[in-house]
């Protein structure tokens, strides 16, 4: 390994700068070997790509609608206008805008309020546990 400490000050911050490269290379490409995987493993499914990021939906509150910010760099939750994906029961059935749902285990309600925005977490949750919009429906 090297020995920093004889580096002068001006040598670390360029060396730390070739790192934060490299880094931030490497995890672009690690990524995308990631992503190009799980591609291939749902096509081999059977599923669609929707289909997959439905089931991200649950580990992503808000997933992010662009890829970079205008700057260029990696937008995050906090930088960039998010929409929520759609929270399709087993029945492929969606919460109906102006109705009040109730969570089975918690009792929790929920409105959904307009054509935009994500399900609470915790209906989400109880949508991938098999229940569905019709049955957590308030009359």
């Amino acid at each position: 390994m090297w020995d920093l400490s004889k580096l002068s000050y001006n040598e670390l911050l360029k060396q730390q700068a070739e790192i934060t490269e490299l880094i931030h290379a490497k995890r672009e490409e690690e990524l995308k070997v990631l992503a190009d995987g799980y591609a291939k493993k749902l096509h081999a499914a059977g599923y669609s790509m929707v289909e997959g990021f439905e089931a991200f939906a649950l580990y992503v509150p808000m997933p992010l609608t662009g890829i970079k910010k205008g700057n260029g760099k990696r937008a995050t939750a906090t930088d960039s206008k998010v929409v929520a994906l759609p929270a399709k029961d087993r029945t492929g059935a969606m919460p109906e805008v102006g109705k009040s749902y109730k969570h089975p285990s918690t009792g929790e309600l929920w409105k959904k309020e307009s054509k935009v925005g994500a399900a609470r977490k915790e209906f989400r949750q109880a949508l991938q546990a098999g229940h569905t919009w019709a049955e957590m429906l308030v009359k």
